[in-house]
């Protein structure tokens, strides 16, 4: 399980998504790493999933060609509700989807219960329902200062959540929480913080030790203004570890970098962004 919130706020949408991999047949979860599940398809199209990764991520892949191949958003989406229809009888492999587009306008959609596409104009969710439930909790919490973006009560919510990582601990939901910002300039991730709770981490990689000990370990998630890259990165200042995460590869979801740092970081999403044909905006 997973969960994966769309909000949107005028012509801006923000995706909110964990990162754990796990299943209700599995004997351990995939915390960290993991996978990045909210997915840049390309500078006007973004996804998040929650279900099987084997499943889903065939399904962005073709719909991220056919976003860079400048096609219309209804046949980006087909893939995806293609493959939902497909596995909407198997509760463990039932895989859903949430779409943020500015193309041909602004949309925000959900694909589940069998093909179904439901379209939003303030919040929908996908996975744990749980913790989709306390978000819009906190977030009507939320301080409301002067001056503040609306969005900005949902990165508040956000940064609630990301801080105390003992909170859905029994839920199957984790790992790093990432943030996409979807606006009319692109899409992109966000910088952020935050804590994770996971097996204590042998410091010479991301390998957990399996004495079944927990440690909170505090991260930044680090991107800049990259418009349209699938590509981030995660510092974990305590053992100087990172993860390059490129969330549209099967084969290599996250390379491992010990003894590093931001600015080494930053620098290998520069080159994999470029390399994309990506932009930077602020």
């Amino acid at each position: 399980m997973t969960v994966g919130l769309a909000r949107r706020f005028g012509d801006r949408i923000l995706i909110i998504a964990d990162t754990i991999i796990s299943s209700r047949s599995a004997a351990k979860k995939d915390i960290i790493p993991g996978r990045v599940k909210a997915v840049i398809l390309a500078e006007d199209v973004s996804a998040a999933y929650a279900g099987s990764v084997y499943h889903a991520l065939p399904a962005l892949q073709r719909a991220a060609q056919i976003a860079r191949s400048n096609g219309r958003i209804e046949d980006i989406i087909e893939p995806l509700r293609a493959t939902n229809a497909e596995t909407v009888h198997d509760e463990e492999l039932e895989t859903e989807f949430l779409i943020a587009s500015h193309r041909d306008g602004v949309a925000m959609m959900k694909v589940w219960r069998g093909g179904e596409i439901t379209r939003g104009d303030a919040l929908l969710w996908i996975g744990e329902p749980s913790v989709a439930d306390a978000l819009v909790s906190l977030e009507s919490a939320a301080p409301t200062p002067l001056g503040w973006p609306d969005e900005v009560r949902l990165n508040w919510t956000a940064a609630q959540l990301l801080g105390d990582p003992t909170r859905f601990v029994l839920k199957n939901v984790g790992g790093f929480f990432v943030t996409l910002l979807a606006s009319p300039v692109g899409h992109t991730y966000q910088d952020m913080a935050g804590a994770a709770l996971c097996n204590d981490l042998r410091l010479s990689g991301a390998t957990p030790d399996d004495s079944g000990v927990l440690g909170i370990y505090h991260y930044q998630v680090l991107h800049g203004f990259w418009r349209g890259a699938a590509v981030l990165a995660v510092y974990l200042p305590q053992p100087k570890l990172g993860f390059l995460y490129r969330p549209l590869s099967m084969d290599r979801p996250a390379d491992v970098i010990a003894n590093t740092s931001p600015e080494h970081l930053f620098g290998l999403i520069s080159n994999e962004a470029t390399a994309m044909g990506a932009t930077i905006r602020d």
